[in-house]
């Protein structure tokens, strides 16, 4: 069974875009700890500065693996810390570009599945009824969205 594309259409490329909030958030709190290691003194200036442009860097980021650490290292600059200040966080960032990763695929995919139980559409790309304790699992690159078990289980995942 699968979602409809024209659901999956409107709905995935929507939860990209407001999947970034924890991307934004990791970004600005990096560079706030950076400056503590540093101890630079924080104003309201600086601060508008770095949530400004963690926003900015992170939708042209979002897509690249490990992108926030460009953001970083932008952000970086701007605020006048030296960029080789990246280094005490690289060792740990591939762990948490792993958990923001499927963070964001849990709910884009959870956005599906929500998205279909209101509209009330319970057919599926093949013709099939979609079962209302549906899971929904998305694969990268896929033209539908296939959904199997319960979401009662809370197990959402990818599987290509």
């Amino acid at each position: 069974m699968g979602i409809p594309q024209p659901v999956a259409a409107t709905i995935l490329p929507l939860s990209y875009v407001f999947n970034r909030d924890g991307a934004v958030l990791y970004t600005a709190l990096v560079v706030g700890y950076l400056m503590d290691v540093y101890h630079i003194a924080w104003s309201w200036q600086l601060a508008v500065t770095i949530v400004v442009l963690a926003v900015l860097m992170i939708d042209g980021a979002a897509s690249v693996p490990s992108g926030a650490v460009v953001a970083i290292t932008v952000i970086l600059s701007a605020v006048g810390l030296p960029i080789e200040a990246i280094t005490l966080i690289l060792g740990v960032d591939a762990f948490f570009d792993m958990g923001r990763t499927a963070l964001n695929v849990y709910s884009s995919t959870g956005a599906v599945a929500l998205g279909m139980r209101f509209t009330g559409d319970r057919s599926s790309a093949s013709g099939e009824s979609m079962p209302r304790d549906a899971e929904v699992i998305a694969g990268p690159g896929a033209d539908s969205v296939r959904v199997s078990g319960s979401l009662t289980s809370g197990a959402v995942g990818w599987r290509q």
